[in-house]
């Protein structure tokens, strides 16, 4: 596939789709495969899947941008809605559907609640460590982003700004759309 038979499936009108970029020796890729089939086939009818192997398309891979695999994109009427990169849970790949299918832009956390707690105790412990050692400001700063880091995607003003940055974003690939 060329990267113009990739622009005129990404532009064409009609259900959601979600493309996996990945490779054979990929070994995240591999373990998340039979979860990604098992959620593919749960949105069978609202949402397409389409994986492209970066070995087979390094030319769509480098006009997408693809810099790590498995990177996930989601794309509804040529717009694209967001991007994850990683090895994504049975969880969070049914979030990317679901928000995939619904047209959102936003793909809630799979951050449980164990490790929110955690980066708030160790970033808290270091904001303590920083004051009590004479206001040592690198653990201070230090423990507020890592205390942020457990609660960042439920931040109103956080979401804001995010969602106003991507507002103003274009999808790669598509800066000159074909034309019809």
């Amino acid at each position: 596939m060329n990267n113009t038979e990739f622009n005129n499936i990404l532009s064409a009108p009609g259900k959601p789709l979600v493309i996996e970029f990945w490779a054979a020796w990929c070994g995240p890729c591999r373990a998340m495969e039979p979860n990604l089939e098992k959620t593919a086939d749960e949105f069978e009818g609202s949402v397409s899947l389409m994986r492209i192997n970066v070995d087979d398309d390094v030319e769509i891979a480098q006009t997408m941008k693809i810099y790590a695999i498995p990177t996930m994109i989601a794309y509804k009427d040529g717009r694209e809605l967001f991007r994850k990169t990683g090895s994504q849970s049975l969880d969070s790949l049914h979030s990317i559907f679901l928000s995939a299918s619904n047209g959102t832009m936003e793909v809630k956390s799979a951050v449980s609640p164990m490790a929110r707690f955690l980066r708030l105790i160790i970033g808290f412990g270091l904001i303590t460590f920083g004051i009590m050692n004479g206001i040592n400001w690198f653990f201070i700063l230090g423990g507020a982003l890592i205390a942020f880091w457990g609660v960042y995607d439920r931040c109103p003003i956080y979401n804001s700004i995010k969602a106003w940055i991507k507002s103003k974003s274009i999808a790669p690939g598509l800066e000159n759309p074909p034309s019809q």
